[in-house]
C-alpha cells in the first residue's frame, strides 16, 4: 500500500499541464500560411512555458476558413492560464481569426482578431506589414473583497 501511495505521489509530482490551443484562420484571400508559428503561455504567477511550434505533422495547418487544434504536453504545472502569445517564425504571413487556450485543469479563454493583425517576421512597409507576435490575455479575476 505504501508503494502504491508513493508511486502516485511521484506521478503527480512529475505530471505537467496539458495545453490545448485552438486557432482559426480568416477566410480571406491570402489569409492562409505555410509558415512556422510558435506559442507560449503565462500564468498568474508570471511563470511562462514555451509550448513550441504549432504544427500538426499530418495536416496542412493555417488554411483559410479552417480551424486547427494543437495539443502540448508539458512538465510545467499551471493553475490558470493568464496569457497566450503566438509568434511568427517565417515571412509567410498568416491572418488569424480566433484563438483559444485551455488546459486539463482550466477552461481557459478565447480572443478574436477584429483589427486583422497579420503575423509575419516581415514587418516591412513594402512587405507583409506583419506583427512579430500577438499577446492575448484572459479577463481580470473578480476583485478580492
Amino acid at each position: 500500500m505504501k508503494f502504491v501511495l508513493l508511486a502516485t505521489l511521484v506521478a503527480v509530482a512529475f505530471a505537467g499541464t496539458k495545453f490545448t490551443l485552438t486557432v482559426s484562420t480568416k477566410n480571406v484571400k491570402h489569409g492562409q500560411s505555410n509558415g512556422k508559428f510558435y506559442a507560449s503561455a503565462i500564468d498568474y504567477k508570471g511563470q511562462e512555458v514555451n509550448l513550441g511550434q504549432m504544427d500538426n505533422p499530418k495536416r496542412d495547418d493555417f488554411e483559410k476558413g479552417k480551424t486547427d487544434v494543437f495539443v502540448f504536453d508539458t512538465k510545467v504545472n499551471f493553475k490558470k492560464v493568464g496569457c497566450v502569445m503566438v509568434r511568427a517564425g517565417s515571412d509567410d504571413a498568416w491572418l488569424w481569426d480566433k484563438i483559444s487556450i485551455k488546459t486539463d485543469t482550466d477552461k481557459g479563454f478565447s480572443a478574436s482578431n477584429p483589427g486583422n493583425i497579420w503575423l509575419s517576421n516581415d514587418t516591412s512597409t513594402k512587405g507583409d506589414k506583419g506583427h512579430l507576435a500577438i499577446l492575448r490575455c484572459a479577463p481580470p479575476y473578480p476583485s478580492k473583497e
